[in-house]
């Protein structure tokens, strides 16, 4: 009985190991390219496609939430740091206009 429980065990871990496995490679087939998109926007306009593809090939919870995590939190950085260069060009442009009048 001992060594079915352990046989039981290490199939236990080698299912993990292939799920994960499996959820990495999907992370780089869906998530990674939406994570590398150049604008909020474009990562706007994938990202619940990407995720709903992740979650359809990878059944770990806690790797999608993870993969979501890391998308929402990738796009509020990419509209913060877009934000933060439209004020700045912003200002830019008005010290520019400024100097023109003079």
């Amino acid at each position: 009985m001992n060594s079915a429980n352990v046989s039981w065990k290490d199939f236990g871990n080698v299912y993990a190991v292939i799920e994960r496995y499996i959820c990495t490679r999907r992370y780089e087939k869906y998530i990674k390219p939406v994570l590398l998109q150049q604008t909020s926007r474009e990562m706007e306009d994938n990202v619940f496609k990407a995720l709903h593809k992740f979650e359809q090939e990878c059944s770990l919870p806690i790797e999608i939430a993870k993969a979501e995590g890391e998308l929402m939190s990738t796009l509020k950085e990419k509209r913060k740091r877009e934000e933060e260069e439209k004020k700045k060009t912003g200002r830019m442009e008005k010290i520019g206009k400024t100097e023109n009048k003079i």
